[in-house]
């Protein structure tokens, strides 16, 4: 599985952007192979780092796969609690991967 990784410009957060996107990957790659690209992907995670999620998709618009959008504790634009957002995230990713 491809995933493109995008992350807002950090002035305000309320997360570890960083710390979320390595902890999803390891979450991941216990499920499947996973490789970050800066091309086309299966998914594009974007984490930004507050609720405003200001971060611009102009280079993904056209994307095709699956959009993943985090905004501070937001999944999707939910809520999702921090300790749960690793495998609520995860899952989203792999949800039609193994559903089909």
């Amino acid at each position: 599985m491809k995933i493109r990784l995008k992350y807002c410009g950090g002035c305000n957060t309320v997360i570890n952007r960083e710390k979320l996107a390595d902890e999803v990957l390891n979450y991941l790659k216990t499920k499947d192979k996973v490789e970050i690209t800066r091309d086309e992907a299966d998914v594009d995670l974007i984490i930004c780092g507050c609720p405003v999620g200001c971060v611009d998709i102009a280079d993904i618009k056209n994307h095709t796969g699956k959009l993943i959008m985090v905004s501070g504790t937001n999944v999707n634009y939910l809520h999702v609690p921090p300790d749960q957002m690793v495998n609520h995230i995860g899952r989203l990713i792999l949800e039609d991967r193994y559903n089909r």
